[in-house]
């Protein structure tokens, strides 16, 4: 069994995908690490799966669209007692991996999120929007809701021990899936840390597949949903 699983949810990232799973490797071999990429196609009409079996991932394929859907399927393929999640886009630098290992090893830690806000945000790798207004807000409304003290909960670079996973429960076939795995890592106790992370701008050639206001709603939405007595 792989000491380390990486799980990548993706959609039409020909252009990146293969650049992330070259990251993740690197790091494997210069660490003497036992891990698997597992690339998750979400109905992707590119070439994004021969170029992931190419560069050395392993491959599956959920046809039901989701960003969720796409994490749970990868979630029953991997084997590793350690779970790093992050994006195919290259937004987020999988060579970075070794520091979130590092506070689930030595800091005895069940998760771990990365924070941009308190990382470093490269120019034109989030919008002013996102970055000043729409983060930064829902984040403040989570912690008061849920008493925590993340400073960019919505952050997609994650990782948790399998023991952990197990204990999260997550169900969200959608965007939801982002808030849903730290609600439910609070409701199980785990013990919880953030770690600073660079934050990429996407290939100007590929397409976002975020809609700003649309998901911030379903964010927020979701979020209150924990709190039907303060909501109404």
């Amino acid at each position: 069994m792989p000491e380390v699983s990486v799980v990548m949810p993706c959609l039409d990232e020909e252009k990146t995908v293969g650049v992330c799973i070259k990251k993740c490797l690197k790091i494997f071999k210069e660490n003497d690490i036992d891990g698997e990429v597992i690339v998750v196609d979400n109905g992707s009409v590119d070439n994004s799966p021969r170029v992931a079996r190419e560069t050395g991932a392993k491959v599956v394929f959920e046809p039901r669209k989701g960003y969720g859907r796409a994490y749970l399927r990868g979630f029953s393929e991997a084997g590793g007692g350690y779970i790093i999640i992050g994006d195919a886009d290259n937004t987020y630098d999988f060579l970075e991996i070794p520091k979130f290992l590092k506070l689930l090893n030595d800091n005895h830690c069940d998760f771990v999120s990365g924070t941009r806000l308190k990382g470093k945000i490269l120019p034109n790798a989030m919008p002013w929007l996102h970055r000043y207004v729409g983060n930064p807000l829902l984040t403040k409304i989570f912690n008061l809701i849920f008493h925590t003290k993340f400073s960019d909960v919505y952050c997609g670079f994650k990782a948790f021990t399998k023991e952990a996973l197990e204990k999260m429960d997550i169900t969200c076939a959608g965007m939801e899936f982002t808030p849903e795995i730290t609600i439910n890592a609070i409701k199980a106790n785990l013990r919880m840390m953030e770690t600073p992370i660079t934050y990429h701008p996407r290939d100007p050639m590929t397409k976002s597949k975020l809609k700003s206001f649309e998901d911030g709603w379903r964010y927020l939405r979701f979020t209150l949903s924990f709190v039907p007595d303060r909501l109404f």
